[in-house]
């Protein structure tokens, strides 16, 4: 990859097209030459990605004004395109600003395609809630995942948000249902789902469940390194020490294991 894009460096003005020149900023990006980036952004401003990867690193990086700006020029120049609203709602509500937030969002939802609509909703819900408006959050985790049944992110933040509000009954249903709608799902989103029900389980005490819970998880996704590891903890804070060194054993035979 590292020599793929040092040829295409070499050979910039020859690739002239927005969507090549975005593709090769978003590369150099990760390998953090970001001012290279920034450059071959600004020259492929045909292609709404470029603003919205722009608007988005610059963001990350804490630059919120540049952030702001370029998502804002995005925005006039592709009025109904709902990630770079969906961008820029993120900068305002990192920024305190909810109700600039919530209403970036509320544009987004009105075109945004629909496997991109349960994220839109959870993004509302986690604006609400952070500007204490539980009632309002739980609405919009509810449309979030009642839209998508299957929208890993919107079980596992109701599910939080519910914790850290006390509502252990309420938690304990949102992960339930949740668990049992992406149970068989292998990717990153529905382990950390996983994950998070089963800490749930073993803070409030729920032992014997969580391990039930890491038994089903790890039958339907046996390559969850993270879970054996979680596995084998429970079983050492237990006094299962055999088990827990077995249980270990089998967490380094999984892919990221090791």
């Amino acid at each position: 990859k590292g020599d793929v894009i040092e040829g295409a460096k070499d050979r910039t003005e020859e690739y002239s097209g927005s969507y090549v020149r975005h593709a090769l900023a978003s590369m150099l990006s990760e390998r953090g030459e970001i001012n290279e980036a920034r450059d071959l952004w600004s020259k492929a401003k045909d292609t709404p990605n470029s603003f919205h990867a722009w608007g988005r690193t610059e963001w990350r990086m804490g630059e919120y004004k540049k952030a702001i700006d370029i998502l804002r020029e995005g925005e006039e120049r592709f009025p109904t395109n709902s990630r770079i609203k969906h961008a820029l709602g993120s900068c305002f509500r990192d920024l305190g600003s909810y109700s600039l937030a919530v209403s970036c969002y509320k544009s987004a939802l009105k075109c945004a395609s629909p496997p991109s609509v349960p994220y839109v909703y959870t993004a509302l819900g986690t604006a609400k809630y952070e500007c204490g408006d539980v009632e309002g959050a739980r609405e919009f985790f509810g449309r979030a995942t009642g839209t998508s049944g299957i929208h890993a992110e919107g079980w596992t933040a109701w599910g939080r948000m519910e914790e850290i509000e006390g509502e252990r009954n309420r938690a304990n249903e949102v992960y339930s249902e949740g668990w049992e709608k992406g149970l068989k799902r292998r990717n990153k989103q529905w382990r950390m789902f996983r994950g998070g029900f089963v800490r749930f389980l073993i803070n409030t005490g729920e032992v014997d469940e969580a391990r039930r819970k890491i038994v089903r998880a790890v039958e339907a996704d046996e390559g969850d390194w993270r879970m054996w590891v979680t596995w084998g903890k429970l079983e050492g804070d237990c006094g299962n020490t055999v088990k827990a060194r077995e249980i270990f054993k089998r967490a380094t035979t999984t892919k990221g294991g090791k």
